[in-house]
């Protein structure tokens, strides 16, 4: 299955209140929609230090933001970091399989976890 399915069927998954179209509207107007054969990501700019309510909600965007929300996500791992480096962005967070807790990564750890041969699945 290509990774926009698969970001798409997880995200049905794990209703958060934000409807699939309203998030992708949402992150093609003021984030960052990524779609190829190997990668599918919704991301936007945030500051890490905000309060983790700011980042899981539709809302605020840090035009010179520090960190990558990834609202969902699924492929290619090392496309993401690639993606992420040429954009200058040294951390991520993320929310995993409906999870509440966010979580701050730095790059450097997900190149790590790249390496092992983890793919990207996280979504809302």
């Amino acid at each position: 299955m290509n990774p926009y399915l698969t970001a798409f069927q997880e995200y049905q998954k794990h209703d958060r209140g934000e409807s699939w179209t309203d998030a992708l509207d949402f992150h093609l107007q003021r984030g960052a929609v990524i779609s190829t054969p190997e990668l599918f990501v919704m991301a936007r700019p945030v500051m890490r230090e905000w309060e983790d309510d700011l980042h899981t909600m539709l809302g605020p965007v840090a035009t010179a933001g520090d960190c990558w929300h990834v609202w969902v996500g699924a492929g290619n791992l090392h496309e993401l970091i690639d993606l992420a480096r040429r954009h200058g962005v040294q951390w991520l967070t993320y929310q995993r399989h409906g999870q509440d807790r966010l979580r701050c990564v730095p790059l450097v750890h997900l190149f790590k976890r790249a390496r092992l041969g983890w793919g990207l699945s996280c979504e809302p």
